[in-house]
């Protein structure tokens, strides 16, 4: 059984340390916990990596679409389709500026609210619903009031502050261990268990029973 993590974000070393690239971040953080580096699929307009659990059947890929944020539905629908992934099977990882900072929230369908990455999936797969994690970005240096489309780009394409970039890791471990059992748990457990304010959690869940407690192996073909 395959299913496909998305992680949206800007390529390019300027947008790096941006609130709207957290979806790369948590993809990035997903490969350096399986030691595999990212490449680069030809005519795809993404980065992919792959691999299956020590002795299971779950074959995972994560991408980083490389279209810029707001063409991000292409290349995912790409390997959708390449790999014949059904929709229930896709989770999306985006910032969210109307979530505090270090909240995580996933869905199972709804609106894209504003997200140009997230209208572009929707428009891709020509659907609502399909599983997003958004990943508040919110934090004490956004204005008061975000009273025109260009203030709201400049704020998400600005990097995180000092103190932010502290917490980051906090919050990119709690995400990346969602996602790495979302597959294993299924999505309504995987949001029980993981829909937080991580900046907020004393003490993290622990793992599902039903999750493999070997590295993951990479995938050869």
């Amino acid at each position: 059984m395959d299913f496909l993590i998305a992680g949206l974000g800007n390529i390019g070393q300027k947008y790096a340390n941006t609130r709207h690239n957290i979806g790369f971040m948590i993809a990035d953080a997903l490969a350096k916990e399986a030691k595999i580096a990212f490449r680069t699929k030809q005519n795809a307009d993404l980065m992919f990596w792959d691999y299956k659990w020590n002795g299971d059947m779950r074959r995972i890929h994560i991408i980083k679409p490389t279209t810029y944020m707001n063409n991000s539905g292409t290349p995912l629908l790409h390997w959708k389709k390449k790999m014949q992934i059904p929709t229930q099977n896709i989770l999306v990882l985006a910032d969210d500026i109307a979530l505090p900072f270090g909240q995580i929230r996933t869905r199972t369908k709804g609106s894209a609210g504003g997200h140009n990455g997230l209208k572009s999936v929707e428009n891709s797969l020509g659907t609502n619903e399909y599983n997003r994690m958004r990943i508040g970005v919110k934090g004490d240096t956004m204005p008061e009031k975000m009273d025109s489309h260009q203030t709201q780009v400049d704020y998400v394409l600005g990097d995180f502050t000092p103190q932010e970039m502290e917490q980051l890791p906090l919050i990119i471990a709690h995400a990346v261990k969602a996602c790495l059992y979302f597959p294993f748990l299924g999505i309504e457990k995987m949001m029980n268990k993981y829909n937080a304010n991580v900046l907020e959690v004393k003490t993290p869940p622990p793992p599902p029973k039903t999750a493999p407690q070997a590295p993951p192996q990479t995938s050869q073909d």
